[in-house]
């Protein structure tokens, strides 16, 4: 049952003492006609409430509240005989820190026998909408109309005209009790946040696998027998696969890692490569699930360059070679469980080592540069002892 029903039943034999004046409840059609048409949920809660579709009548609520201040306060058989008539009721909702609101704002006016004006009044209520059902937003606004009703219960002696009216009657100010504005309930204290402690890093065993993109640039000379002497030159993006096994601490990692990728045929010449290694660095952590690392590395590598310049046959070479690397990586680690947790890494990787390839008595001639690639790679966190939260 509405709140404003009940208070409706219970103002008439409620006892006390009361106005010597007859009150009598009118509002203009508009007014008395309001209503509020909720469609359903707003996308994701922020252009509407999220309740189901409702039609709220606020108007009518509002006649309500004031037939039940009429009845509390006023005597029905009494001489004088005033209207309190509603001019306009404004129902909206608004979208508030602690959730959905519904507002009523009431304008009212009190008039003579004669439909002259004494005073006026703009109220205003509001209730937080609670629930998804259907009758949670009318529910809402029939909390809103009786707090705009109490709001206007508080000023109703305020007006110099009121008091003067009263005055006439014998009616002293205030002795008449009504009740208090309505405010809104307050939102709980938010407790004290605990105070944050670093999270203790467990020592862990990874593996990591995913793809690697190398810059590869490249020049050299092909004099084939009595041909003149040819230049080349150029650069590719070779696609690589990288896998690795790794332990981490608190602030630093060491790893092993496999890289094998190929560049595709360039003219006339083809490089492949296979690199073993490992890295040693610092991690960095930001939060919970970001991480920086950066280290150094030293990696052998195995290059094979093939050339088609002597025949419809490829002839290679292949050469080893050690050299460094430097590194860089993001590290993302979203938290799945507390035990076994994926993460992904951006890395970035310069290998500083150049290297001379030549074949068939020195007519062909290779160099290739020190080289750029960015890796994305996908892992698994094994940690060494149980990890807890």
């Amino acid at each position: 049952m509405p709140i404003l029903t009940v208070v409706l039943m219970l103002a008439a034999a409620m006892p006390g003492a009361r106005y010597p004046i007859s009150l009598r409840i009118t509002a203009l059609p508009e007014a008395r006609n309001a209503i509020h048409v909720h469609e359903g949920p707003g996308y994701l809660g922020l252009s509407a409430p999220p309740s189901e579709s409702s039609v709220t009548y606020a108007g009518k609520q509002a006649v309500q509240a004031y037939e039940a201040f009429a009845a509390q306060f006023f005597q029905p058989d009494a001489k004088v005989a005033l209207s309190l008539e509603l001019v306009a009721v404004r129902p909206s909702v608004e979208l508030k820190s602690d959730g959905w609101h519904a507002v009523v704002q009431h304008q009212l006016q009190l008039l003579d026998p004669d439909r002259v004006l004494i005073a006026s009044w703009t109220v205003e209520g509001r209730a937080i909408v609670a629930g998804l059902a259907e009758g949670a937003l009318p529910a809402a606004f029939d909390k809103a109309a009786a707090m705009a009703e109490r709001s206007f219960e508080a000023e109703f002696e305020r007006p110099p005209k009121v008091l003067a009216l009263l005055s006439s009657l014998g009616v002293e100010k205030g002795s008449v009790a009504r009740r208090p504005l309505i405010a809104e309930a307050p939102l709980p204290a938010p407790e004290p946040a605990p105070p944050l402690k670093p999270e203790q890093r467990i020592p862990e065993v990874y593996f990591e696998a995913g793809g690697r993109f190398v810059s590869m640039g490249y020049s050299g000379s092909n004099h084939p027998q009595n041909q003149a002497s040819t230049a080349f030159d150029g650069s590719k993006i070779a696609p690589a696969f990288d896998l690795r096994l790794g332990v981490a601490g608190s602030w630093f990692f060491a790893q092993a890692g496999f890289s094998s990728g190929a560049m595709s045929r360039d003219g006339d010449v083809e490089h492949s490569f296979t690199s073993v290694g490992g890295d040693v660095g610092i991690a960095l952590p930001l939060n919970r699930a970001f991480e920086v690392r950066a280290g150094a590395g030293l990696y052998t590598s195995r290059i094979s360059a093939s050339t088609y310049s002597f025949g419809p046959q490829p002839v290679t070479q292949t050469a080893w070679q050690a050299g460094p690397d430097l590194m860089a990586a993001i590290r993302m680690t979203p938290s799945f469980g507390t035990w076994m947790r994926m993460h992904l890494v951006l890395e970035g990787r310069y290998h500083l080592a150049s290297l001379d390839i030549s074949m068939v008595n020195d007519t062909f001639k290779d160099h290739l540069g020190p080289a750029a690639s960015a890796a994305v790679v996908l892992g698994v966190d094994l940690p060494l002892a149980r990890r807890t939260r």
